[in-house]
């Protein structure tokens, strides 16, 4: 097997959606601190990015067993229906599950180098980042098929990072650090809410009820604008705070667009699946901007 059918295997397209908080809350965690601990960042992100792989590989697994990616017939690869590694015959579902497994053992080694440096929380962070990723997709939990799967990644990829980041880096937790992580989790479980869409069908066929399946897309399109009005409004509290400028700020305003052509377009991604790849990107979009934008905020 190839290295880039395994690359291809962890989704690398939203991998994104779990540097990017790393990066916001180091900034933000380095300037508390005064400076950059680039050993402890370097470790962070590797931890962080073989989390999310291993998370992504998991729950490729989960949806074969349920059967949900096989009944998905409306998907728009490469953004929903998973990687389709199994069911196109890419890799067995035991090599899937193995390399689910190989993940999650290496994101240890980063882990337990950060917990001798910063000490024994790290192994709380991390466990609890492994049990959100294992926990979204299998028994018990099933958080997805709960209509929970949008709260646990947006804590997983959102709070999490950003709060862990900022204390790896400065020794403290700020206020900053939950308000910034908060925005955050806002955008990464918008992403989630809009992927579920064209799932939806054969979520529902397959018993995999998520929040998009119990609201239908009256309700899914409604969270989702109310989400992304409080992030982008969220904004404008920061700079009044002083986390960010008011320049950034006023940035708000072009995201909060975004998001509300996204609120419109999302009537149609049942009906034409290219304005469904369109409304998928531009929120894609919003969330790595969106982080972007905070940690330029910070850093300025």
């Amino acid at each position: 097997m190839s290295l880039g059918l395994y690359i291809k295997a962890t989704r690398p397209q939203f991998l994104t959606a779990s540097v990017l908080p790393v990066i916001l809350g180091s900034v933000l965690g380095a300037k508390t601190a005064g400076q950059m601990d680039y050993l402890v960042f370097a470790l962070s992100f590797v931890a962080m990015l073989l989390l999310h792989a291993a998370a992504n590989v998991i729950n490729d697994v989960a949806d074969h067993d349920n059967g949900a990616d096989l009944a998905n017939e409306g998907r728009l690869y490469p953004f929903t229906g998973g990687s389709r590694m199994i069911q196109n015959g890419s890799l067995q579902r035991d090599q899937m599950a193995r390399y689910g497994l190989v993940l999650l053992g290496l994101s240890v080694l980063p882990g337990a180098a950060l917990a001798y440096l910063a000490g024994w929380p790290v192994i709380a962070l991390g466990v609890a980042g492994m049990v959100f990723a294992w926990a979204y997709s299998f028994e018990p939990l099933k958080l997805a098929s709960r209509g929970l799967g949008e709260l646990s990644v947006g804590l997983t990829f959102g709070l999490l990072p950003v709060v862990a980041c900022v204390w790896l880096q400065s020794g403290q937790v700020t206020d900053g650090a939950w308000l910034l992580g908060a925005t955050v989790s806002i955008w990464i479980a918008c992403v989630l809410l809009i992927n579920a869409v064209p799932d939806a069908l054969s979520d529902a066929v397959t018993s995999k009820r998520t929040l998009c399946v119990r609201l239908g897309l009256k309700g899914t399109r409604w969270v989702y604008l109310v989400l992304q009005l409080c992030a982008s409004g969220s904004l404008f509290v920061y700079a009044v705070m002083g986390l960010i400028p008011i320049e950034a700020a006023f940035a708000a305003i072009l995201l909060g667009g975004a998001a509300y052509w996204v609120f419109q377009g999302m009537q149609q991604m049942g009906l034409d699946k290219e304005i469904a790849r369109f409304v998928i990107k531009l929120n894609l979009a919003i969330h790595s901007l969106g982080c972007i934008l905070l940690t330029l905020g910070v850093l300025f």
